[in-house]
C-alpha cells in the first residue's frame, strides 16, 4: 500500500509541476510592478519562474526547459531572437559539448582504466606509489572531463584496490594490516577527489568553471588580452603538477 501510493504522488508530481508553473507564470505576469522594474524585467521574472518550477518538478524534459527562452523571449519582448539565439550557439558551448563527447569515449573504451593501472605499473605498487599514481591518472582525466566524472570513474578502480589489498600482500606486517589499510583508503580516497579539482583548474574544458569565466572576461573586456586554450594550459598546467605533488607529500 505505501509503495503504491508513493508510485501515485510521483506519477502526479509533472501534473502538479506544470500547473503550478503555469499559475506561478500568470500571477507574476499579472502583478502590479514596482516603479523601478520595467515591464520586460517582469516578464523576464515570470519566465524565470516558470522555468524553475518545471526544472524541480522536471514536468517536462530538462531539455525542453531550457529551450523555453528561445521561443518565450521574443514573444514576450524581453530579447530578440537574434540575442536568444545567439546565447545557445556560443562557442563556449560547443567546447564543453566536446568535453563531454570526450568523456563518452574514454568510458566507453576503458581508458580510464588503462590509464590508471598503466600509471601504477609504471610509478609502482607501494602504497605511496599507489596514492601518487591515482593522483596523477585522475588529474589527467580531469583536465579533459569533469571533475565529478573524472572522480566517477576513478572511484570504483580505487575501491577495488583498497578490496585486494590483502591479497597483494601490500603490507608486511599482518598486526598492523588493518591500521595501515585505514590511512592507505583514507590517502587513495581524497586523493582522487582532491586531484579531480586540480586537474580541473588545468584546461578550459576541465570544468565549467573555466569556460564561464573566459566567457565573462571575454564579454567584460572585449580590448583586453585573451587566452587561447593552449595558453591557458602552459600557464596553469605547472601550478596544476605541483599542487598533485604537494597533495600527494601531505
Amino acid at each position: 500500500m505505501i509503495g503504491d501510493s508513493s508510485h501515485s504522488v510521483e506519477s502526479r508530481i509533472p501534473f502538479y509541476g506544470k500547473l503550478f508553473s503555469l499559475i506561478a507564470f500568470v500571477i507574476i505576469l499579472n502583478l502590479p510592478a514596482p516603479a523601478d522594474l520595467s515591464s520586460s524585467a517582469q516578464r523576464l521574472a515570470a519566465v524565470t519562474a516558470l522555468m524553475a518550477i518545471l526544472w524541480m518538478t522536471q514536468a517536462i524534459p530538462i531539455a525542453a526547459t531550457s529551450l523555453i527562452p528561445l521561443v518565450a523571449f521574443p514573444i514576450f519582448g524581453i530579447q530578440n531572437p537574434k540575442a536568444v539565439s545567439q546565447a545557445y550557439i556560443n562557442e563556449n558551448i560547443f567546447l564543453y559539448m566536446g568535453g563531454f563527447i570526450i568523456a563518452l569515449g574514454i568510458e566507453k573504451w576503458g581508458v580510464h582504466r588503462r590509464i590508471a593501472l598503466n600509471t601504477i605499473r609504471v610509478i609502482g605498487s607501494s602504497p605511496r606509489r599507489v596514492v601518487l599514481g591515482f593522483l596523477f591518472a585522475t588529474g589527467f582525466l580531469s583536465m579533459w572531463i569533469s571533475n565529478t566524472a573524472s572522480t566517477l570513474l576513478m572511484l570504483p578502480i580505487g575501491m577495488a584496490i583498497i578490496g585486494s589489498i590483502s591479497e597483494l600482500a601490500m603490507f608486511e606486517s599482518q598486526e598492523d594490516s588493518a591500521k595501515a589499510i585505514r590511512h592507505f583508503s583514507v590517502a587513495l580516497l581524497l586523493g582522487i577527489a582532491y586531484s579531480a579539482s586540480i586537474g580541473g583548474v588545468t584546461t578550459l574544458i576541465g570544468t565549467p568553471t573555466n569556460i564561464a569565466f573566459q566567457a565573462i572576461w571575454t564579454s567584460q573586456f572585449p580590448d583586453g588580452p585573451q587566452m587561447s586554450a593552449g595558453e591557458w594550459m602552459v600557464m596553469v598546467v605547472p601550478f596544476g603538477i605541483t599542487f598533485l605533488l604537494l597533495t600527494w607529500m601531505v
